[in-house]
């Protein structure tokens, strides 16, 4: 994998995949900017999720499955799964119910955000992209935007702006 060693973030999950005659397998997909990688493994267990990732050293995003934490650099829980979660606390009765409701509500709102702004970094033409509309998310990823206020009221809405102009 030697294009997704040099990416700053991979993906990586697993579903089940029929290996021949009735025998249960593993599709297992690492996806990056450039690249998608697909293996098809016997197991589901930490040596097919070490294979799988090889030597690759940015943010790993997966699930919460526990053949991933091996893995010791930074790891982050999909906010896909994390709204489901949410959305399973928000069912509970009582002060944890109203917490889960708030929680899925906010990944609600993360996730249309994300989604806008990987839209509008795409949009953006390389050759017109300068200093005045780069932004930085989460410690360092740069995003290209078309529009800072739009940014901003976005973020106000999210609840908290957690998005700075660059330095």
């Amino acid at each position: 994998m030697p294009l997704s060693t040099l990416q700053d973030v991979g993906h990586a999950d697993e579903t089940g995949w029929p290996r021949g005659n009735r025998q249960k397998g593993w599709l297992w997909a690492f996806c990056c900017h450039t690249a998608a990688f697909f293996m098809v493994h016997a197991n589901r267990n930490r040596q097919a999720a070490r294979k799988l990732i090889d030597s690759f050293e940015g943010k790993l995003v997966t699930d919460r499955y526990n053949a991933y934490n091996f893995y010791k650099l930074i790891r982050q829980i999909c906010w896909a799964h994390l709204k489901r979660d949410f959305k399973a606390i928000s069912e509970a009765n009582g002060a944890i119910g109203k917490i889960g409701d708030k929680l899925h509500c906010l990944a609600k709102k993360i996730l249309k955000f994300l989604t806008w702004l990987n839209i509008a970094a795409l949009l953006i033409p390389k050759g017109k992209r300068n200093r005045e509309n780069k932004l930085y998310l989460n410690e360092g990823t740069i995003l290209c935007l078309l529009d800072k206020n739009c940014l901003f009221k976005l973020c106000s809405a999210v609840g908290d702006c957690f998005a700075r102009p660059m330095l």
